[in-house]
């Protein structure tokens, strides 16, 4: 255009300014806006809306505040409002009040929205001064407008909870205070638990004919519910029913779950009883509140009556979520039976629990050890078409289910299964099914685990070699060995012993003893329990020389013999050999050992060997002693 000497109109620089703006080159309509200025191009109220609304947008509001001073005849209330919304976000109300001072110099006045910032802004740095000055200005100016500015300044400082300021300003406004002025205080007030003063004003609303609000009724029957005074709030609000004043049914539903969660749940439902005669409807969402109360507040079976003759009777269908609480509640109090009694009335009713309830009950059951009732449960889930989950399985591996014919039948479903439980609670459920004799399904179990990327840790390992040694399955257990080393999972002296254990208690002592030879060889120190076996087997057979030896061995482990180890010894070996014993006992470990001492005295604990303790195998040869001397 410079080259045909013609010149760019406003016409021209709004519409490359309105597409840099699009762009978001926010420094190139900078420089644009200055290429105007230095020709004399004064934007109109369109092209700086546009500009300050852009600038400010982009957080460059003192370019966007020196456009607009620049041609102040162009700034409409809309461009005003906005400048001075971000004035007052950036906390610099004194910046947006001399901005509206200077452009009336123009005839252009502010709006009741800008006025409303800037007074609402002051009050937000602590300025209620300047905001009573301005309400004063307003009022004269128009008594309507000003009381609805302070109306506008009193709802922003209750919404800051500053009611102190609120109510000193409310004493002394400037205009007239109208319904509004009146709801906004009591609101405040309730909120500072001034309940009285509260109700002061509201009897004082009446008396010049001004209608309270609803939100006020509500607002002070929760403040009196929040005082401790639930009784008072109760009779409130059925004295508003009587002078048909309906609060809505969310207010009412607010109120009594303030109640509830001050622990006054009794007077929630005799409020409940007494609204229902005055035509008010309650809803899933006051049922759930005063059951939910309850079941906090430990009272579980007011909460199970409560369900009984108020919520099943008025056809209400609550969330199947809201139940759980109310079955884990039950659960926690020992309420067992009456568990049972509202699962069957909620099936009666058609309810069907959802999966994390189901899961709940099942918990619950199978910590009892209710075995009936766990299946039950199950089947029902199974025939609504709900399938459990690993929450499911942890509930029944975590519980105390005893009968070993239901075991394998409860889990057998998990085999092959989508469903991944953690390496614990695989542990868990082998160390269970071991403990019940299901030796076989624990090795399914093992399989499961490996085949859900669960690799098997020692402890697991262990627990079923334990278990297969104490079913004289000792070919099997011997694998293990082999197959923790190719899952790099190396025996250590827990594993040993057990495999110890079982050919000691199978009379093979020839395989003991080369066991024993391989550990050695394999580096795996002994410990106490290892010597235990070792001496009860060369006892038994009236080794001494091997006694002697192990004790040296002990003596190079740090493994000192304890007093039952020593008194089992005494009632094996022979007097000479047990004097010898004795001797080398007091010469490697300083221990004096007093068999007249030992019998009064409790025997020490020992290690634990995932097997038989040593300390049973010589109480069981003790009463083998015992009973050989009668005969």
């Amino acid at each position: 255009m410079a080259e045909f000497e013609c010149q760019p109109t406003l016409s021209t620089y709004h519409c490359v300014l309105s597409t840099l703006i699009k762009e978001s080159y926010l420094d190139d309509v900078l420089k644009l806006c200055q290429e105007m200025e230095d020709a004399n191009i004064e934007p109109d109220k369109l092209t700086l809306g546009m500009l300050t609304n852009a600038l400010c947008k982009g957080h460059r509001l003192d370019e966007a505040l020196r456009i607009a001073e620049r041609v102040p005849q162009s700034i409409d209330a809309l461009t005003l409002n906005g400048l001075a919304r971000c004035l007052c976000k950036e906390m610099r109300p004194h910046d947006a009040l001399r901005l509206v001072e200077n452009i009336k110099a123009y005839d252009i006045f502010p709006d009741a929205i800008t006025c409303h910032t800037v007074m609402c802004a002051f009050c937000k740095v602590g300025k209620l001064d300047v905001t009573m000055d301005l309400l004063k200005k307003a009022s004269e100016e128009s008594p309507a407008y000003g009381t609805a500015a302070c109306n506008a300044v009193l709802d922003h400082l209750v919404k800051m909870a500053r009611i102190d300021e609120a109510w000193h300003m409310f004493q002394e406004l400037p205009a007239d205070p109208d319904a509004t002025s009146y709801n906004i205080i009591v609101k405040g007030l309730c909120m500072k638990r001034k309940i009285e003063k509260a109700q002061e004003l509201v009897s004082e609303m009446a008396a010049r004919a001004f209608t309270p609000s609803l939100e006020t009724y509500a607002w002070i029957a929760k403040g009196l519910t929040r005082l401790g005074k639930a009784k008072k709030a109760c009779d409130f609000l059925l004295d508003l029913r009587r002078k048909g004043i309906a609060i809505d049914s969310a207010a009412v539903n607010e109120i009594i779950d303030v109640m509830c969660s001050r622990k006054k749940e009794d007077v929630g439902r005799e409020l409940l009883k007494e609204m229902n005669g005055h035509g008010y409807h309650p809803d899933a969402c006051t049922y759930t509140a005063i059951i939910n109360g309850f079941c906090k507040s430990n009272r579980s079976l007011a909460a199970l009556d409560f369900v009984m003759e108020d919520v099943l009777v008025s056809g209400c269908v609550l969330d199947i979520t809201d139940w759980s609480l109310l079955f884990k509640c039950l659960y926690d109090e020992g309420c067992l039976d009456e568990m049972v009694k509202l699962y069957d009335i909620l099936l009666e009713n058609k309810v069907v629990p959802n999966k994390a309830t189901f899961n709940i009950i099942i918990s619950s059951f199978s910590k009892a050890g209710r075995v009936h009732d766990v299946k039950r449960v199950l089947d029902d889930m199974y025939r609504n078409d709900i399938i459990p989950n690993t929450k499911t399985y942890e509930g029944l591996i975590d519980g105390d289910i005893e009968d070993i014919s239901c075991k394998v039948e409860l889990f057998e479903p998990l085999i092959g299964s989508d469903i991944v439980l953690t390496a614990e609670k695989y542990q868990l459920l082998i160390g269970g099914l071991i403990k019940s004799g299901e030796m076989a399904f624990a090795m399914r179990v093992l399989h499961e685990m490996k085949r859900n990327g669960c690799p098997p840790d020692k402890d697991t390992y262990n627990a079923l070699v334990g278990g297969l040694c104490n079913t004289n399955m000792l070919s099997e257990a011997m694998e293990f060995i082999q197959i923790m080393k190719d899952n790099e999972c190396t025996a250590d002296a827990a594993t040993y012993t057990m495999l110890l254990h079982g050919f000691w208690k199978a009379g093979q002592i020839d395989k003991l003893k080369s066991l024993y030879m391989e550990m050695k060889k394999n580096d795996i120190s002994p410990d106490a329990a290892t010597f235990n076996i070792l001496l009860e087997v060369f006892s038994e057979s009236k080794k001494a020389q091997e006694v002697l030896r192990l004790l040296d061995e002990m003596r190079l482990h740090g493994c000192p013999p304890n007093y039952s180890t020593l008194s089992s010894l005494h009632k094996k070996l022979g007097f000479r050999e047990f004097k010898k014993v004795k001797n080398h006992v007091k010469e490697l470990f300083g221990i004096v050992f007093m068999p007249e001492a030992s019998e009064g005295k409790e025997n020490e604990p020992d290690v634990k060997n995932f097997g038989l303790s040593f300390k049973q195998s010589a109480s069981r040869t003790a009463r083998k002693g015992k009973s050989s001397t009668k005969k």
